[in-house]
């Protein structure tokens, strides 16, 4: 190619990266009306604009100055290469940001995880933005992934952009953004971001080596290649991760976040008509994946955890099937469980290995939780929980918001971690007389229950907002 040949050829690269850039940036519109955004995602949405008009200034300059000589050239096109991918990856943020308004998002569920999570120390400044995903799951955004392309394209433009050290993206599925309960297990996500932020895993993956040479002795006898043999201390390092957000999880939430595992995996189908568990319909549920611990291994530790935390005692009366599934995965032992991706005995010494390292892991998450108990090791919202739970209840059964009750003498705002849990707990086995207390008192009729089921959700979201709301009054 000659120097014109170049400089054409360069044009319209660049001005197609400029299009495309464009297009990418133009949904990022921040105005004072609707669609509002919460703060978190309002920084979220801010930064990607900012760095969009940094690029396109950049992409308007770029090829002013044709390069005479070859060499030039290809430095050029890998800039506009280097700025196209950056932008790929930033093009997979914008449109879910966009989505995730106010009205589209569990605002107040988000809003009570991040002020418990401030409560955790070194985490004291954290926030999170919400934003939704086309998946139908529940996903935490590594947050130095993210960073290090916004940075590395802010060098390059010349873009005064700092990205938010104390900013964590989660994901929802944009199909579920209504359901309050459900929507819990963003806790888990926001587990991922405080098990990066405190460097967990440097306090959890000592305890991998010593326990893989007792379940191996000697060493070399795995069964495995050496490349394979490799690969275990990974595998168990990403069960531990997985386990450490369950269980903050459950310090973040209480059981309300338990009974979202046991709704989004469809568990309680695994407990059979005699009500017990079902061990071949949950067969899948017994075993490891390479990714993650079996699904009632997890239901299992997060239920002995509420136990520990003084939270089953105030509920394992309920008559739901929940908490029977619960009551029974307390039972489950070793034996219970396999790793068949790795054929056995090999599998089973991994998982061998597993629960040598599960009490250390219980350790780190009470280390870093300790904020969140009393001096007992109880969760602090217990009593209140037990004075409150009644009052609450009488209220939903009368379609009541349950924000501000009248107990005894006087009334009294219950916390929002405490009505959270309480309405869930009512939501599982309370419907039924709210049915037959409305004028189409027919409990069989699926659309109607599911209709109030939504009801009991929604007075529940109105109530932690007017918690929020009388909470920043009295500020």
């Amino acid at each position: 190619m000659n120097g014109d040949e170049r400089k054409r050829a360069l044009l319209h690269d660049t001005a197609v990266c400029y299009r495309f850039v464009k297009a990418t940036a133009a949904a990022c519109k921040l105005g004072s009306g609707f669609p509002s955004y919460s703060s978190s995602t309002q920084t979220l949405l801010k930064s990607i604009k900012d760095l969009s008009s940094a690029t396109l200034d950049y992409l308007l300059a770029f090829p002013s100055k044709s390069p005479e000589d070859p060499v030039e050239y290809r430095r050029r096109r890998q800039s506009l290469v280097t700025i196209r991918l950056a932008w790929q990856n930033i093009h997979l943020y914008v449109q879910p940001a966009v989505d995730a308004d106010t009205l589209n998002v569990p605002t107040e569920l988000i809003q009570m995880l991040t002020d418990r999570v401030r409560l955790i120390q070194g985490c004291g400044s954290m926030e999170f933005a919400a934003i939704h995903t086309d998946k139908l799951n529940y996903f935490q955004f590594p947050p130095g992934e993210f960073e290090r392309t916004v940075l590395d394209l802010a060098s390059i433009v010349s873009a005064k952009t700092e990205w938010p050290p104390d900013l964590g993206i989660i994901a929802l599925p944009h199909s579920q953004a209504q359901h309050l309960f459900l929507n819990g297990l963003l806790a888990h996500e926001i587990g991922h971001s405080i098990f990066l932020r405190l460097n967990c895993l440097e306090q959890i993956k000592n305890l991998i080596p010593g326990a893989l040479d007792n379940v191996f002795r000697p060493p070399q006898d795995v069964g495995l290649d050496a490349a394979e043999r490799g690969r275990l201390p990974g595998i168990l390092q990403d069960w531990a991760e997985e386990i450490f957000c369950d269980l903050l999880g459950v310090h973040l939430l209480g059981p309300s976040f338990v009974l979202a595992s046991i709704e989004f995996f469809d568990m309680a189908n695994r407990l059979g008509g005699d009500g017990h568990i079902d061990q071949t319909a949950a067969k899948s549920d017994f075993k490891f994946s390479r990714s993650h611990p079996s699904r009632l291994f997890r239901l299992s530790r997060q239920t002995a955890l509420l136990e520990k935390l003084g939270w089953w005692d105030v509920i394992k009366a309920s008559n739901s099937h929940n908490i029977q599934l619960m009551n029974e995965s307390l039972s489950l032992r070793r034996n219970s469980f396999s790793f068949e991706e790795i054929i056995a005995p090999t599998g089973d010494r991994i998982v061998d290995a597993f629960y040598q390292c599960i009490e250390g892991i219980e350790v780190e998450v009470e280390r870093v939780t300790e904020a969140l108990r009393d001096d007992a090791g109880h969760a602090r919202e217990i009593p209140e929980y037990v004075a409150l739970k009644d009052c609450v209840d009488t209220y939903l059964s009368h379609a009541v918001v349950p924000s501000t009750l009248w107990v005894k003498d006087g009334f009294k705002t219950p916390s929002s971690i405490v009505l959270l849990n309480a309405a869930h707990m009512y939501y599982l086995t309370g419907i039924e007389d709210l049915i037959k207390s409305s004028d189409k008192p027919e409990s069989d009729d699926i659309h109607l229950r599911a209709v109030w089921m939504e009801r009991v959700e929604n007075w529940t979201t109105k109530g932690l907002e007017d918690i929020s709301m009388l909470k920043k009054e009295g500020a």
